[in-house]
């Protein structure tokens, strides 16, 4: 749900086990040990990278220690060159492209700076199809890392590493994620893993399993970025599971899992069922304009007729429908977060009658609408109320 921060990265060779030529670098002892184990690792292969996984371990609050995988010589040699151009704490950007992947993930496997194993992490996973078939253990063990570093860059990379195939395939990762859902010590990685889970094709157990365990107890932050994140189209079996979950949040006491739910309950629910309709109408009677808003935006989503009257007499409100509240961060601070966009609740109302007119003979054009133009609003409003007036 949020979007991930770079993060800075620490100069300096002297940190990282690369498997460089000792005969040309001078480092430390322990990174020339570690480089004496590249070497014999790159004699064994020149193939792209492999990995020797591991069960998942039930520590999650592990230091940070090298993941015993293999890579080319030629991964080696260019994140040799990668750490080289690190500019003011930075990968240059051509660098942490997917066509450097494999060397990435050695990086993200050797390096001893938990800031740069982040970095690495986020990019590797940000090659998206192209990730390299190593990652799965290596993000399964930085996963149980204590370091904030690491965990800036197992939630980056949470945020999509899952709609890849092949680590959706990968057993090891994926429990492992699991295992962070149901216990991890850091909030925020609990709740990423939490969000990785349900991009999982809809068909998989998984995804059931963190729809089941959202319950009233669930902090308001998981909440929205579970059913946020939430990939399944009203035809998946297991979207009347979601619904039902949404159904029954639509009474729940904090505004940003009612505003959620209903939205969210638009997209999942039966639109030929009247009982879903009511209940998002219900909701626009909210005291909450947010609320009021993303149950406008559900009965959107389900060309709603029958809740063409009620949502014209929000047209008339000019209450915004944008709502904040606090998430917590890897860091352990609280960050705020805006919700429902800039439009208000009258302006949301006209969308929605537009939305719903498509599934009318005669639909309604409101043209473009810009929160920042008054005259556009002005004029949006107007034309949805003729429109919801002709409907009868």
């Amino acid at each position: 749900m949020s979007a991930t921060t770079v993060l800075p990265l620490a100069m300096g060779l002297s940190l990282f086990a690369i498997g460089c030529d000792k005969s040309k670098e001078e480092a430390p002892a322990q990174a020339a040990a570690a480089s004496a184990k590249g070497d014999d690792e790159a004699s064994k292969a020149d193939t792209p990278a492999k990995s020797k996984p591991s069960a998942p371990s039930a520590d999650l609050a592990r230091p940070l220690a090298a993941v015993d995988i293999t890579v080319s010589d030629a991964a080696k040699a260019k994140a040799k060159e990668i750490l080289g151009r690190v500019d003011d704490g930075m990968f240059a950007n051509d660098d942490s492209d997917a066509a450097n992947a494999e060397a990435l993930l050695w990086i993200a496997a050797t390096a001893t700076d938990p800031v740069i194993v982040g970095e690495a992490l986020m990019a590797v996973a940000d090659a998206e199809q192209s990730i390299p078939a190593g990652f799965g253990p290596v993000l399964a063990d930085r996963i149980g890392v204590k370091d904030e570093g690491v965990l800036e860059g197992v939630d980056g990379a949470l945020a999509w590493v899952l709609e890849n195939a092949l680590m959706a395939a990968d057993k090891t990762l994926v429990s492992t994620i699991q295992a962070a859902a149901s216990g991890h010590p850091n909030p925020a990685i609990a709740r990423a893993a939490k969000g990785a889970l349900v991009k999982l094709p809809p068909e998989r157990p998984e995804v059931a399993a963190v729809i089941d365990s959202l319950d009233a107890s669930t902090p308001p932050d998981v909440v929205e970025h579970v059913l946020s994140e939430l990939n399944i189209q009203r035809s998946d079996a297991v979207a009347a599971k979601a619904a039902a979950k949404e159904k029954l949040l639509l009474s729940h006491p904090d505004p940003v899992i009612r505003g959620t739910a209903a939205r969210r309950l638009g997209q999942h629910g039966d639109s030929k069922d009247p009982k879903v309709a009511e209940a998002l109408v219900g909701l626009l009677n909210d005291d909450v304009p947010f609320v009021r808003c993303s149950a406008m935006e559900g009965l959107g989503s389900m060309r709603a007729k029958t809740a063409i009257a009620a949502i014209a007499k929000q047209l008339d409100s000019t209450d915004k429908c944008s709502h904040k509240f606090e998430e917590p961060t890897v860091a352990g601070e609280m960050r705020p977060h805006s919700m429902g966009g800039s439009y208000t609740v009258g302006v949301r109302a006209a969308l929605t009658l537009q939305s719903i007119s498509y599934g009318t003979k005669e639909i309604l054009k409101l043209g473009s609408v810009s929160s920042s133009d008054e005259g556009s609003q002005v004029a949006a409003r107007k034309a949805a109320r003729t429109w919801a007036a002709s409907q009868g």
